[in-house]
């Protein structure tokens, strides 16, 4: 594959992420005014991922308009879009498995402010300081996400 081949695949992929993106977003108008928690989880991570999306599928453009030779950061921001997508499917699919998710995720960001409300200047900690808060944010004996390869079976339908 040439330059301008992988040029013009990321900048397509960009642009049909983002006119997805609008589709998805069209419809959030037809949510329901109280869903139960699971639906919440859903709704939540497909508003965060369609964010997350919009924001990163201008960069590849951006890389390209500029005619950048930035190639690996092509590639990791067309991977990372590629994560993002897989998860915004997935969940539409497996809505307990959105909650579970989530339910994860508040719980790590809780555990990142409760021990780092009273941090000064990080650059300051002991070793010993940085070593518990790493330990902490890295496992915290709760998290359990979904493996991206179960997530991909599931999208694409493979067994």
């Amino acid at each position: 594959m040439t330059t301008q081949e992988r040029i013009a695949d990321l900048v397509t992929l960009g642009e049909e992420l983002r006119s997805r993106i609008i589709s998805i977003a069209m419809k959030l108008d037809s949510l329901p005014i109280q869903p139960d928690r699971t639906t919440q989880a859903v709704i939540t991570w497909r508003v965060t991922l369609l964010a997350l999306i919009w924001d990163v599928a201008e960069a590849p453009l951006t890389l390209a308009i500029t005619r950048t030779k930035q190639f690996r950061a092509l590639r990791i921001l067309a991977r990372v879009l590629f994560e993002y997508s897989i998860r915004l499917e997935y969940y539409a699919y497996e809505g307990t498995r959105a909650l579970i998710d989530w339910e994860n995720s508040e719980a790590w960001l809780k555990g990142i402010v409760k021990r780092g409300t009273d941090a000064k200047d990080l650059s300051q900690w002991t070793r010993e300081e940085r070593r518990a808060y790493n330990e902490m944010i890295k496992v915290d004996g709760k998290f359990n996400y979904q493996d991206i390869t179960v997530m991909v079976c599931r999208v694409f339908e493979v067994t």
